[in-house]
């Protein structure tokens, strides 16, 4: 991988999979400046801003990670992981209101998805409950803000 970004260091692509690379041996200040890198190039590559906003969010750089999140949204509004990964962001900065709309969001995008029903749904209805119990709001599908 190395050589292809040798030959190629300002290729979104390149530098996406190198980043990605980075991210899943948890050297996330690296993969950062890689994704950064791919987006200077490509800023309309929603998964990109998804990654990165990933890579923020395990090194606890919540701005950030809310920021990339919100673009990743904004470039592709009918992918729900980023809906949900930004709910849990905010659930984990107690912003239970936004954090319950955007859980809210990922489930009306994706209801029957299998990611959701079974490896996520236990933590959405935690965040809907807490939020629930806490804020005393209920759940309204699309109220994301």
């Amino acid at each position: 991988m190395e050589l292809l970004l040798e030959h190629f260091p300002e290729h979104s692509d390149v530098n996406h999979l190198y980043a990605g690379l980075l991210s899943s041996t948890q050297k996330f200040p690296l993969a950062i400046e890689h994704y950064k890198k791919a987006l200077q190039a490509k800023p309309e590559n929603a998964y990109c801003w998804h990654d990165l906003g990933a890579a923020y969010a395990a090194i606890a750089q919540i701005d950030d990670a809310i920021l990339s999140y919100k673009q990743a949204i904004t470039l592709n509004p009918n992918y729900y992981q980023d809906f949900f990964n930004l709910a849990l962001v905010l659930r984990d900065t107690e912003q239970l209101s936004s954090a319950l709309a955007y859980c809210a969001k990922a489930l009306s995008v994706k209801p029957d998805c299998q990611v959701v029903r079974s490896r996520h749904r236990p933590t959405a209805l935690k965040i809907l409950s807490v939020t629930t119990r806490v804020t005393g709001t209920t759940m309204q599908t699309g109220t994301a803000p």
